[in-house]
């Protein structure tokens, strides 16, 4: 099952996320590359931010574009022999189920160059793991060692690390 996006149809800002600003700051997709900026939402506060850097950033977003669209940007990934990073920001947090979480980690993986990394942030609000439907959307309201022990227990080839509030995933 791959993530439809209807869970965050309500929840895009339009702002440059903290995950974009660290992709840049720990340089981790250096000038020339491309970000494939997974769950992206509808702005594009993002890509003129990672221009100014001399990175490519294409969103990817069920809920906001359509699947031609999407298609093609991650096609674009590949020809391209895979996006030199990723950013997945406040993504996992809205997607109800561990199956449609999972596709959409595997789905961004399968898009990413092998020496690429990825930026993971949840918005984690009361971390308490009550889930609930707010105005905005959905809410697994779970803390960010939740989603690092469902990639850990998921996917064995790759590297999972913290750092400041945020996990960043590289291929082994």
């Amino acid at each position: 099952m791959v993530y439809s996006g209807i869970e965050s149809k309500n929840t895009s800002r339009n702002q440059i996320p903290s995950g974009i600003k660290r992709l840049v700051d720990w340089k981790l997709c250096k000038p020339g590359g491309i970000n494939l900026d997974y769950g992206g939402g509808k702005y594009e506060k993002s890509t003129i931010y990672l221009a100014k850097h001399g990175i490519r950033n294409l969103i990817y977003d069920p809920g906001h574009y359509d699947d031609k669209y999407n298609k093609d940007i991650l096609e674009s990934c590949l020809l391209n022999g895979g996006a030199n990073s990723a950013t997945m920001l406040n993504v996992l947090n809205i997607i109800p189920t561990q199956e449609e979480r999972i596709s959409a980690v595997e789905n961004m993986f399968k898009h990413m160059h092998r020496s690429a990394v990825a930026i993971i942030g949840v918005y984690e609000k009361r971390k308490d793991g009550n889930q609930e439907y707010t105005g905005m959307g959905w809410q697994n309201n779970q803390p960010l060692t939740f989603y690092e022990n469902e990639l850990h227990k998921h996917f064995s080839h790759v590297k999972i690390y913290k750092k400041e509030g945020f996990l960043v995933v590289s291929f082994k």
